[in-house]
């Protein structure tokens, strides 16, 4: 894909979006991602874990009663995890997503600090953390969900005075805007570190840093 084969995002009700969205559009977002860190001197195959089936996701997202959407399939059949930081984010594996969800988040949300009981503590439930960041993004696995699937960044706040910022719909709007900061400079490969740098904050999508999702 080129830059202007890449899809439009566009606000739906204020909430950023790709236009013209389809279940199989993330899949060939991802090759494309792929490929935009490999020519940067990146060899992804080398920290990607190898992905899982969809049946392996089914599996594990039920012990939680949580219903995976198309593109957490698509996401997980790409990879399940990866041992260093990607441009955009960490992502995690799925069995340390589920653990984290049952240790941590349920855990709050079953027996929240007195006062805080309304709070959904950073991702909500029913929300699946693609990172195991505190700030990161979760996807909305709910049964019932909607498609094209929301995104949120996790913080405290979510669920309060908050219907747009921080949110988005689909996995192929974030990684679209990634695909656009590493083609505009913002981000490069430090050998050295072993680490990816952000070179220059501003090359981020504009729309990403004001939607709260850079």
């Amino acid at each position: 894909m080129t830059l202007r084969d890449l899809p439009e995002i566009y606000l739906d009700n204020g909430i950023p979006a790709v236009r013209d969205w389809t279940p199989g559009l993330l899949a060939g977002l991802l090759k494309t991602y792929e490929r935009e860190v490999s020519s940067r001197g990146f060899s992804p195959r080398e920290y990607l874990k190898p992905g899982l089936s969809e049946d392996a996701v089914r599996f594990q997202l039920k012990r939680i009663d949580m219903e995976p959407p198309s593109e957490l399939i698509t996401w997980f059949g790409w990879a399940n995890g990866s041992s260093v930081h990607f441009p955009g984010i960490w992502p995690a594996a799925l069995d340390q997503a589920v653990d984290r969800y049952i240790q941590v988040d349920l855990e709050t949300y079953d027996d929240p600090e007195p006062g805080l009981e309304e709070f959904d503590w950073g991702a909500g439930r029913g929300w699946l953390r693609l990172a195991l960041d505190n700030y990161t993004k979760a996807i909305d696995c709910r049964p019932g969900h909607t498609e094209p699937v929301e995104i949120h960044q996790t913080d405290p706040s979510f669920g309060f005075d908050n219907e747009v910022y921080g949110r988005c719909r689909s996995l192929s709007t974030l990684v679209t805007w990634w695909i656009e900061g590493l083609r505009a400079g913002a981000h490069e490969w430090s050998a050295s570190a072993r680490a990816w740098v952000t070179a220059d904050f501003s090359a981020i999508p504009v729309l990403q840093k004001e939607s709260g999702l850079a």
